[in-house]
């Protein structure tokens, strides 16, 4: 609301420059008698008096208030609904506690081209979880920028906003070699969204001075900035728990504290409210690990609800006429398959036999390696398969396992399987 007042002002001091220029013209004297000052204010400012421009500045500004308060108005209703971060050990708010040398709680560091956004909101968020926080952000709490040092030295705790040119800005880099020559503790926390100043760990550890490298990386945990709101509570709940672990009350625990939120979604009993039963293929690395976390956390108490299997189902293989199938074995090379596409018609159905009958042999093959693996769960012999899992990295696609399991999504898709799509965290 603050900033939609100053800009307000700023609009009034225009509003008034205008109406003052207008009032200079039409007083003014002309040589000619001819020449009117109404009509030649009228003429350069497109205004026949000052009390439109009056009107139109008042008009202007109460619609540049009533949208700032309706912003402000929705940013506090959405944010009353985020309750307070709690211990886990006995369900009480955390003490917040500050060293007498210092006088906020976290500082955050980060560059303005690609994380002013997310700090500002990082700052919010932990100003309603844990009230009574004290957070340095520059926009708020910078008067001199001639005494960063002096800022990250009065501040308990120092989160360091991994985004995109971080390393090479003069400002940050003074915040950074103050944090390590003063041993700050250190909250390292990551922008993965490449359009938004995202950054990888191995890009960030080159950008880094080799001189810093190892104590910014080598001996912290690295928190991965999420937006979605259930995923951005887990990082935040993370960054809580460093700021607690660096106060007086908690610097003596050998970990931060255990934190959660209560109505959280990892926190709710999520239950299966119709039969389940998924499909994980054994072309897809890393899809039996989640698939073996569902089964742990729910077959074991909703056995008539989930099943898992890795036999390939039936129907993802009747009737198919995905040609692409002959990839899986990539007999073909590009050339060959241009040539093959201008032989004539009695070719082109032995062509079309051939390529079906290799796309059965891939088939069979899944099928017979899947009733091997299938017996490591109950599979649900009388459930028909509803979705199949699908597991996104960058190694997900590639290789020939990648194209049998891009076969089986094509083929997954065209008979209506519904596809579960789990990526990992630096998959983009």
């Amino acid at each position: 609301m603050s900033t939609g007042s100053h800009f307000a002002l700023v609009c009034v001091f225009i509003g008034a420059i205008a109406t003052k220029y207008y009032e200079d013209l039409v007083n003014y004297n002309y040589r000619s008698p001819l020449e009117d000052g109404e009509d030649v204010a009228q003429d350069i400012t497109g205004f026949s008096s000052s009390d439109q421009i009056v009107a139109l500045m008042l008009v202007f500004n109460f619609m540049v208030l009533l949208v700032f308060a309706c912003v402000t108005l929705y940013q506090s209703v959405t944010a009353r609904s985020l309750p307070n971060v709690r211990l886990a050990t006995n369900k009480q708010l955390p003490e917040l506690a500050l060293r007498d040398s210092c006088v906020w709680h976290l500082f955050l560091s980060h560059i303005w081209s690609s994380g002013q956004d997310q700090v500002a909101t990082i700052k919010r968020q932990l100003q309603l979880l844990l009230p009574g926080i004290r957070v340095f952000l520059d926009i708020d709490d910078l008067h001199e920028i001639n005494k960063l040092e002096e800022y990250v030295e009065r501040s308990q705790c120092i989160l360091i906003f991994l985004s995109n040119g971080y390393f090479f800005s003069t400002n940050c880099m003074r915040e950074l070699n103050a944090t390590i020559d003063l041993k700050k503790p250190m909250v390292l926390v990551q922008e993965l969204v490449a359009s938004k100043g995202g950054i990888t760990i191995d890009q960030a550890m080159q950008d880094c001075p080799a001189t810093k490298r190892d104590a910014v990386f080598n001996r912290h945990e690295i928190i991965v900035w999420h937006r979605a709101s259930d995923f951005q509570l887990i990082s935040l709940k993370h960054i809580v728990a460093h700021t607690l672990h660096a106060s007086p009350v908690y610097h003596g625990f050998p970990r931060p504290p255990v934190l959660y939120v209560p109505g959280e979604i990892g926190r709710l009993q999520l239950v299966f409210n119709k039969p389940v039963k998924l499909y994980v293929s054994p072309s897809n690395p890393g899809a039996e690990v989640i698939a073996s976390e569902l089964r742990v956390r729910y077959a074991s108490r909703e056995t008539d609800k989930l099943f898992i299997t890795y036999e390939a189902p039936e129907l993802m293989y009747e009737d198919s006429t995905v040609e692409e199938s002959v990839t899986v074995f990539q007999f073909a090379p590009s050339a060959i398959a241009n040539r093959a596409r201008k032989m004539s018609r009695p070719i082109q159905r032995v062509r079309k036999s051939w390529m079906q009958s290799l796309r059965q042999a891939p088939a069979s093959f899944i099928k017979g390696r899947n009733s091997r693996s299938s017996s490591r769960v109950s599979t649900g012999a009388n459930t028909e398969v509803t979705h199949m899992l699908l597991y996104l990295c960058h190694s997900t696609f590639a290789g020939r396992e990648g194209a049998n399991l891009a076969d089986e999504v094509r083929k997954a898709m065209s008979v209506g399987l519904e596809l579960m799509l789990v990526s990992s965290p630096t998959f983009n």
